[in-house]
């Protein structure tokens, strides 16, 4: 029972010590608004962690976005315009897709980064061997299966 109190009582006392060890410098605290310019900044220059798992930043990740974009140590400018992005149209993404759908050049899983076509070959050894101008008999053979007459 005396061991069990007294352990209580370091224990407690440890909790204290250790308590106001990790309390922040007053001196060094900040504001809720600069916290808030920090992060906003972080945003805009990409120097933000994107992905937790390999820690690294947006600027990391997609450094064509953030190419023209520099650190601002200085007070804040006005707004400026929104940038003007040319890419794909919507259509061209949908159409991409389709076609990666088509030919199993879409990721099946995403942890190893292995195709549907690696996947399935049998699946697509159809499509290879039409493309290839083979004609449909031998299409079966190409898929690995045997075809009795």
């Amino acid at each position: 029972m005396k061991a069990q109190r007294l352990s209580l009582i370091a224990l407690s006392f440890a909790a204290l010590v250790a308590g106001n060890a990790f309390a922040a410098d007053p001196a060094a605290a900040k504001t809720r608004e600069q916290v808030r310019a920090e992060l906003a900044e972080a945003r805009a220059t990409g120097n933000i962690i994107a992905n937790s798992e390999v820690h690294m930043t947006e600027r990391e990740l997609f450094p064509g976005a953030y190419e023209n974009v520099t650190v601002q140590a200085a007070a804040p400018a006005a707004p400026a315009a929104p940038a003007v992005t040319t890419g794909k149209t919507r259509a061209e993404v949908l159409a991409e897709l389709a076609e990666a759908r088509r030919t199993g050049n879409i990721i099946a899983n995403s942890e190893v980064s292995i195709t549907e076509r690696e996947l399935f070959p049998g699946a697509y050894a159809a499509q290879d061997t039409m493309q290839a101008g083979q004609p449909a008999s031998s299409t079966a053979q190409a898929a690995g299966t045997t075809v009795r007459q």
